[in-house]
């Protein structure tokens, strides 16, 4: 997406996902951050018309964020953070010109972990006492934010640990999350220590852009009027059947000695959650215990 000189994309194996762009006033989340830079002498927020979508193809693959500012110079140079589904490590980068800068992962805490973007299925949490935090959850979720600030150097200063966990975000059923299907889950890999401190402070505490860019699944972008080329229909395709064989297979081996049935008030510890759809069905598995009479 580019808005006002500012500019990130989604990358897999190095290839920018096909993006759609839906007017603010056609969208059907109601719950959704919205893209702005600063304007103007008394630099107002001045907000993008649209709300930029990122096509999933194929989940379960990692991916990068690329992104980069056209007014980022030496002489001015621009301080940029990474969210991902309302996560951050507190590293930040620094724009010195206009080529862009390519992240795959965040940092642990101790800086000797690194914990790479990974495109995976939503996972459903059934604690209450998450349900307030489900508006703050789904605001964040599925979304990859770019903060970027004025900045200035100064001398050195150490690297402080901050204390945060990044994980996969958990989702309590909810109709506002409803079309989000996929969140981004973190694979953690053994990585040189990196290097801590830093020369550069932001100047202002309020960022001067900020970016947001909503992955989603590409048969929702579909509906909405993405367009795909026939090579990307045939790779859609491709899928679709793949998951469709997966789940023929994972039904074929389901025990004979076993009925499904449908309750809407089972426990949902004992279900599984489907929030694609306005209702939650859940599906429960019970033994059948067979009794023969000798007589």
């Amino acid at each position: 997406m580019h808005f006002d000189g500012f500019f990130l994309e989604l990358l897999v194996n190095g290839q920018p996902l096909k993006e759609l762009n839906v007017p603010i006033n056609e969208t059907t989340e109601t719950v959704i951050p919205k893209s702005y830079v600063l304007s103007g002498i008394f630099k107002e927020r001045k907000y993008s018309p649209n709300i930029t979508y990122a096509a999933i193809f194929t989940p379960g693959t990692r991916f990068e964020v690329r992104f980069a500012s056209t007014f980022a110079i030496m002489d001015a140079p621009i301080m940029a953070f990474v969210h991902v589904d309302g996560s951050h490590d507190y590293t930040h980068h620094i724009l010195k010109q206009s080529s862009s800068i390519t992240r795959d992962g965040f940092w642990n805490p101790s800086r000797n972990k690194k914990l790479f973007f990974k495109f995976s299925s939503i996972t459903s949490s059934t604690n209450s006492s998450t349900n307030s935090q489900v508006n703050d959850v789904c605001s964040g979720l599925g979304t990859v934010s770019v903060y970027f600030y004025k900045a200035k150097r100064v001398p050195r200063v150490k690297y402080r640990p901050h204390q945060f966990e990044i994980n996969q975000k958990k989702v309590v059923g909810s109709k506002i999350c409803s079309e989000i299907m996929y969140s981004t889950t973190f694979e953690e890999y053994e990585e040189k220590k990196l290097k801590g401190g830093t020369n550069w402070k932001r100047t202002n505490k309020d960022p001067i852009a900020v970016l947001h860019l909503h992955y989603r699944s590409v048969e929702l972008l579909v509906s909405r009027g993405l367009n795909l080329s026939a090579n990307e229909r045939r790779h859609l395709e491709r899928n679709k059947k793949q998951k469709t064989s997966v789940n023929s297979n994972n039904l074929s081996k389901r025990p004979s000695h076993v009925i499904v049935i449908s309750d809407d008030d089972e426990p949902l510890e004992n279900g599984v959650i489907d929030l694609t759809g306005s209702s939650r069905k859940r599906t429960k598995y019970i033994p059948v215990i067979e009794i023969i009479d000798s007589d």
